[in-house]
């Protein structure tokens, strides 16, 4: 999607128009595309989120924690083996871009450089699907096939653990098919990830860190 406003970011920039209704529709597409840009840059720098910290529990299993708007950010997967019922929990830590695997079942902990990734699917693309929906038919107007944005979504917004989220919901199959969030925090998430269906609710929030999801233990070791 990002190739996307590019695009169009430097086709308003070069194009030139005579009616009054095409400059104001250009000129909507240009604030969406800038929209899109400030966003994209922000969430690059590391800042991740439109609040300064907080942590917030998926499903009762998967906890997110950050801090500095989420250039400090920390993932706690908690999950049953099915044959022996055993619990496994590790975690996914980053401080300013260095990310960190920590398996507290067995104790140890080595880098990770997937964790960038994983700490993306958290963060909630708020004018990304906004323009989408608003501007996506007239986007589509000026792009080539190749680069056309998806634009079958629809959105709802509901209260989720006191915070009103906007939800975009999509019309049509697809890989994706329902996000939405709050201060660019997901609250709600289905969908295929890592090539699996998954269904993620936040079912806690707080706007506060928890700090001890950032150590590593002394006594782990490094592989």
């Amino acid at each position: 999607m990002r190739k996307s406003f590019q695009a169009i970011a430097l086709l308003v920039a070069t194009l030139s128009f005579t009616a009054c209704d095409e400059v104001e529709e250009m000129v909507d597409i240009t604030r969406a595309a800038q929209a899109i840009e400030a966003e994209s840059s922000e969430i690059s720098s590391g800042h991740l989120f439109l609040i300064e910290k907080g942590t917030i529990v998926y499903n009762d299993c998967i906890t997110v924690t950050f801090e500095d708007y989420g250039d400090n950010i920390a993932i706690e997967t908690k999950s049953t083996n099915k044959e022996t019922g055993a619990l496994s929990v590790s975690r996914i830590i980053a401080n300013s871009g260095e990310f960190v695997y920590i398996d507290d079942t067995n104790k140890t902990y080595n880098p990770n450089i997937l964790g960038s990734y994983q700490a993306l699917w958290f963060v909630f693309r708020r004018e990304a699907y906004y323009a989408a929906v608003n501007y996506g038919d007239d986007l589509n107007k000026y792009l080539n096939d190749d680069d056309k944005i998806a634009t079958n979504w629809i959105t709802t917004s509901e209260t989720i653990l006191g915070n009103k989220c906007e939800i975009y919901t999509s019309k049509e199959n697809s890989e994706l098919s329902k996000i939405g969030g709050w201060n660019r925090i997901v609250f709600v998430i289905e969908g295929k990830i890592d090539g699996e269906n998954e269904s993620y609710r936040a079912t806690d929030f707080k706007t506060d860190s928890t700090p001890e999801l950032f150590v590593i233990p002394e006594d782990y070791k490094r592989l």
